[in-house]
């Protein structure tokens, strides 16, 4: 019952510190700590294809983390080019505004004689 209650407290530490996606892909991890402890408390033995199967599910939570933290990124990246920091924003709204336009000999709505 103590092993249910650590797990559900991890658990919850886990979750608030990392994304979901994140999170609910490491829990195919049990599946190499299964191989572990059944080696350590139950002297499973180890075959050739276990190991293999192991394998295959790391490298595919692996996979999956990477692709995730690539979208985290591209979308980061999407959300910091169309909002520009405040004070670089109001810079080139001003720059811009009051600028006197040139056209057919008139400046700034003056006849030039």
């Amino acid at each position: 019952m103590l092993v249910l209650f650590v797990y559900a407290i991890g658990w919850q530490q886990l979750i608030k510190r990392l994304p979901l996606t994140t999170a609910f892909a490491n829990k195919a991890i049990t599946v190499f700590w299964g191989l572990v402890w059944g080696v350590l408390f139950f002297q499973e033995d180890v075959t050739p294809l276990k190991v293999m199967g192991a394998g295959i599910v790391v490298a595919g939570v692996v996979l999956f983390s990477r692709a995730d933290n690539e979208e985290r990124r591209d979308f980061e990246r999407a959300q910091d080019a169309n909002n520009p920091p405040a004070g670089q924003q109001a810079e080139e709204t001003s720059a811009g505004a009051h600028q006197p336009s040139v056209q057919g000999g008139e400046e700034c709505g003056h006849a030039v004689r």
